[in-house]
């Protein structure tokens, strides 16, 4: 594109589709920045929630998966008591009690991530409430969905409940075909019933209802009861302090926080409720004389003017009726108005420049930032999930996360979903327990953990059955690309850290020099990056400390001489510091430090890769691209002294910042993979170089592809979705040279210094975006951009340099190490 055709695209501001470019620079005052953050921050928090409870694409593998994982979790709490105040006199304390709805809402505390929502603190009668799908008898229930008993209490202290109802268990079917799990009796425990039938002494049955839990598995837990609406004390004091408090959590109310009634009307129209778009009435009625045009000056900053306001067309009778049936909540449909073509909205943040570069060469025209919020747009590229408004998304319309990236983009998710993936691949059903493991096939794990935590035995330990041992040792299979990773949330997991730390202390006394670490573990929070929160810890009595933190209630309180021992020495969890005991601990895994990595120069470095998913409908597509190396910028060393140190041990461009000498040397922290062979090379590790050049691309797009297959059938899918992940390897020493897999990131860095490197990857990842949509660069006569099937053929023989189909679920074709590249998916 010349000059002169860029300078008129810029002159010709198209209202009737809103198709402007990026500008201003204009000062704003306080107030009016602090309205626009608040505005901002309640839409952020409003599309966050739908991200994260409204799932209505689930696919029927994922809610098949997180069904069982709701019977195994309950399974899980198998010997757990029902209340403290039934126990004998002179037993000993539990560390857990669970009654019927107890045990229901504990499973899905445990499970909220992947239900997608918090459940209510109420009891058997709310959770009743949230379940309307019933079925009439007991045998066409699946296992995990939930019967409800009403009926009237013998005892006239007894408090009535809602709906009459007295109990709830879990439906397993098993081999009579009505067996539950459930908190029965109050001197009982948790455990399986062959019958959901039973005489109770407390109350009179009077009806049985069998509830199935497909609202949940779709994300979705609200009372339909008209009669109750079982409100907490926080929703109470919101409606208390006003729809119009900055208090107030309403995604009700876009005005909240004092703005303007006209920025209150132009955003009318991002209202959660209605899923509409603007044509030329709408812009007319709101009396919009002039939209801001914006240019980019040629030092990069940015300058407002106004454009001239066109002639108003005649609208369409047809448009008019279309726009007085609008306001539905369902996705939109087909006649609706579609987005304008060729128009992109980029936020402003994480290498924002590269994206606009890319485009604008496409002549693509920008929406300005201050169009965060709108649905007026071909594509989005912005760096968080809550800045998408998914259930207004129109199908076709290009936006770089797909909902629930996250079953891989955290710790625990990523995790998870290898384990699931592996298990269910797995030929053997268990893998050999020992030491604390071990006791699980007499004890409950709650009881060996406290046991391990506090140093007590117990007595009268309630008994597992075979099937929950098979069950919790499967759930454990190891995930071949991970270090060895435990996830601090899960007690069955807690035990097996012990253990694993036990195992390598033993395997490394006498292997160590003085003053060095023998074993090291590192503490990741799940929902964190940039290393942040990040902590390398020895194993022992800070891995215990720990565990103890998670969990506080396994423990007794600490002795008067332990507390002042601990304000003696000032000694503190790595995960808990400047943090008070009550406080909630996010979320978190250890994972087993890699002691031996290979180095460049003696600096420890870590692979930043890309694994770009560019379409999940009507069939997934898969691309790699090898990326570049981070190193640190202090010599690496197993000091005990070091630990504390992050610029030692953890390779971000984030934490390598607070070095003293970053500016001095920020040129050499992240180095070309080129670069990085080379290195190596020099350094003599010849082995380790050769490895780097020809092996270890191999290793990483294979571990991609198992990703892909672990994920795949979990991702919420519709046309346009794509996101270009960021994977983090780790490289052993020779001569067990070997890429570990770290995590995989959301939003990589697209600020790292290396600007043709960068640019490379986003102009490639738009490339295989807009061929896999089927979106031509001089397809402008089209009346939207609502996509068609791409041939496959097309997108595979015009692959931009560097990229490399790994997965197209359409022909089948994953990478492999076969001469022809390819097996069956």
């Amino acid at each position: 594109m010349n000059e002169t055709t860029a300078k008129e695209n810029v002159e010709n501001v198209l209202i009737s589709d809103k198709i402007v470019v990026i500008g201003g620079n204009e000062k704003t005052s306080l107030q009016d920045s602090f309205a626009k953050f608040l505005k901002e921050k309640k839409q952020e928090r409003k599309l966050m929630k739908q991200c994260l409870q409204h799932r209505p694409d689930r696919s029927e593998e994922f809610k098949d998966q997180l069904r069982q994982k709701f019977i195994d979790r309950a399974k899980f709490y198998m010997g757990v008591p029902y209340a403290k105040k039934y126990q004998p006199e002179g037993a000993p304390d539990h560390p857990l009690y669970l009654d019927c709805c107890g045990l229901v809402r504990q499973v899905l505390k445990d499970l909220q991530s992947d239900f997608g929502f918090v459940i209510g603190k109420w009891n058997q009668a709310y959770q009743f409430d949230t379940l309307p799908i019933r079925v009439e008898s007991v045998k066409e229930l699946k296992p995990g969905d939930l019967i409800f008993y009403a009926g009237t209490y013998t005892s006239k202290r007894s408090k009535v409940q809602k709906h009459d109802m007295v109990h709830v268990e879990i439906f397993l079917g098993g081999e009579t075909g009505e067996a539950t799990i459930g908190a029965r009796y109050q001197k009982g425990t948790v455990q399986i019933f062959p019958s959901y039938l039973f005489p109770s002494k407390l109350w009179n049955l009077e009806k049985v209802y069998f509830c199935s839990i497909d609202t949940w598995l779709n994300g979705q837990c609200v009372s339909v009861c008209p009669e109750h609406q079982w409100i907490s004390s926080n929703a109470a004091l919101a409606m208390a302090a006003g729809s119009r408090s900055i208090f107030h959590d309403s995604s009700d109310d876009e005005s909240a926080g004092g703005c303007s009634d006209v920025e209150d009307e132009e955003m009318e129209h991002e209202k959660e409720e209605t899923i509409r778009t603007e044509d030329q009435d709408d812009i007319e009625a709101k009396q919009i004389n002039s939209i801001p045009v914006a240019e980019t000056s040629a030092k990069g900053g940015r300058r407002t003017r106004t454009a001239k306001r066109l002639p108003r067309s005649r609208s369409n009778p047809a448009d008019t009726a279309e726009s007085a049936s609008r306001g539905s909540v369902t996705a939109p449909s087909v006649t609706q108005k579609p987005p304008p073509p060729f128009t992109y909205y980029v936020g402003e943040g994480n290498g924002w420049r590269f994206i606009k570069n890319s485009l604008d060469r496409r002549g693509w025209q920008q929406l300005p930032f201050e169009y965060a919020f709108s649905t007026r747009f071909a594509l989005k590229w912005v760096e968080r999930r809550s800045q998408i408004d998914f259930k207004a998304h129109h199908s076709g319309q290009l936006v770089n996360h797909i909902p629930n990236n996250d079953v891989i983009t955290t710790k625990i998710g990523l995790l998870t979903c290898l384990r699931d993936h592996y298990a269910s691949c797995s030929q053997s059903s268990r893998t050999q327990m020992t030491g604390y493991s071990a006791l699980l096939d007499t004890e409950s794990p709650v009881e060996v953990l406290a046991t391990a935590l506090t140093g007590n035995a117990t007595q009268d330990i309630p008994k597992n059955t075979a099937s929950n041992i098979e069950q919790i040792a499967s759930s454990r299979l190891p995930t071949p690309w991970m270090p060895e990773t435990y996830q601090l949330d899960d007690i069955t997991d807690c035990l097996a850290l012990l253990d694993a730390d036990m195992r390598l202390s033993e395997a490394a006394v006498g292997t160590t020099r003085e003053g060095d670490a023998s074993v090291l573990w590192i503490y990741k929070p799940s929902c964190s990056n940039r290393g942040r929160g990040v902590r390398v810890m020895q194993g022992g009595r800070e891995i215990m400390e720990l565990i103890r933190e998670y969990h506080p209630h396994l423990t007794q309180s600490s002795t008067s001489a332990e507390s002042e021992e601990k304000s003696r020495n000032g000694s503190e969890s790595p995960a808990r510091k400047g943090a008070t005991y009550t406080q909630p601990l996010p979320k978190g895994i250890v994972q087993e430090y890699i002691m031996r990595p290979l180095l460049v120069d003696g600096y420890k470095f870590d692979l930043r890769v890309y694994m770009l998913i560019a379409q999940v409908m009507p069939h997934t597509i898969v691309y790699f691209y090898p990326g570049y190396a981070r190193r640190t910028l202090k010599p690496y060393t197993l000091d005990l002294s070091s630990l504390e140190d992050s610029v030692v041990h953890l390779s971000n461009t984030s934490i390598q910042k607070k070095s003293s000498d970053f500016k001095e040397h920020k040129d050499s922290q992240i180095l070309t993979r080129e670069e990085l062979v080379d290195a190596v090379e020099r350094a003599g590790d010849v082995e380790s170089a050769a490895f780097l050049r020809n092996k270890i691309n191999s290793e990483m797009k294979k571990c991609m592809v198992d990703i892909i297959k672990a994920s795949n059938g979990l991702f919420i899918k519709k046309k346009g979705y794509f996101d270009l992940l960021g994977l983090d390897f780790m490289v052993t020493s020779a001569p067990n040279n070997k890429a570990i897999l770290l995590e995989a990131n959301t939003n990589p860095a697209l600020c790292v210094g290396k600007n043709e490197l960068i640019q490379t990857v986003v102009d490639g990842t738009l490339d295989l975006v807009l061929a896999a949509h089927s979106i031509g660069k001089k397809a402008r006569s089209g009346a939207g951009c609502e996509v068609n099937t791409p041939s496959s053929d097309n997108v595979a023989n015009n692959i931009p340099d560097g990229f490399e189909l790994i997965y197209d679920e359409s022909t089948g074709y994953c990478f492999s190490d076969e001469a022809a590249g390819s097996t069956a998916v």
